[in-house]
């Protein structure tokens, strides 16, 4: 198999390799600042949670977003692998076991050739754009079956920002902004949903007791 090297001149190979050298050791320290940046940040709002809001406020590079991503890299929710992969942007909310074997194994992508269908894996910088809103959704991995529905030419059927489950608790399926009418909405579906139980246990007492 042929490498890039063997495209460039010899006088130049040594420079590229020493190159390849250096991007590779910048990488790697890059990584294991952002864990003892964010492993300094979990320490430090551990210590004093207000030391948050006085970050934000004195240090003008730290906007809340960078602020909540380090600090999840320093508890362990997100990988630097993934979290320097901007097409792996939906992967900063995925279980840290989903995170791992996306790194370790690499990202399922459904290849299409005629009618048939095959699983593929990429490694998270390996992904095009393409293929990561296509394997990708918020939170984990598209399955097979998902990504070849989702290869499939026609409408797609969206599914709704949030719903309220049989248990009353609120499933965000989409990053959204959550607006007071959508909150509203979300108190008057748990109400309903409280009242339907209430309801229904009332019932239940009332059969035992005739």
């Amino acid at each position: 198999m042929k490498t890039a090297t063997a495209a460039i001149e010899t006088p130049e190979r040594d420079w590229y390799h020493n190159s390849i050298v250096t991007l590779k050791t910048h990488l790697s320290n890059l990584q294991d600042s952002l864990l003892a940046l964010g492993k300094f940040i979990v320490e430090a709002l551990d210590h004093n949670p207000r030391v948050r809001e006085m970050w934000l406020k004195d240090v003008p590079m730290l906007s809340p977003l960078l602020l909540d991503n380090l600090e999840r890299i320093g508890r362990r929710q997100i990988l630097p692998e993934i979290y320097l992969n901007p097409s792996c942007e939906k992967l900063l909310t995925a279980p840290l076991s989903v995170q791992e074997q996306a790194v370790a194994g690499g990202v399922m992508v459904v290849i299409q050739s005629g009618k048939e269908h095959r699983a593929s894996y990429k490694k998270p910088n390996e992904l095009t754009m393409r293929e990561a809103a296509q394997a990708l959704k918020t939170g984990n991995v598209r399955s097979f079956e998902e990504q070849v529905e989702y290869m499939t030419p026609g409408p797609k059927l969206r599914r709704p920002d949030w719903e309220v489950d049989g248990e009353g608790n609120v499933i965000v399926h989409h990053l959204c902004v959550i607006n007071r009418e959508s909150i509203i909405a979300m108190a008057d579906k748990i109400l309903a949903k409280e009242k339907k139980t209430l309801e229904s246990d009332m019932k239940v007492k009332q059969v035992k007791k005739g």
